[in-house]
């Protein structure tokens, strides 16, 4: 897994992390940032909502796992 982008949200409502899953398997990412995570949602690369919202990430030791 390799983050391709960082962004602002094209609605202003948050940041759009941009991940490259480059094997062909689904697994946990851990992600370490300097501002808490509240929840967050999978999207499609036009920003659509691809699912419900997944609540609050789980967080250890300074880093979020989606």
């Amino acid at each position: 897994m390799a983050v391709d982008i960082v962004k602002q949200a094209e609605d202003g409502s948050g940041l759009i992390v941009r991940l490259h899953e480059f094997v062909g398997v689904r697994g946990t990412v851990e992600l370490s940032n300097s501002s808490p995570v509240k929840s967050w949602q999978e999207c499609d690369l036009l920003e659509h909502i691809a699912g419900e919202e997944t609540g609050a990430p789980v967080i250890k030791s300074g880093c979020t796992a989606l």
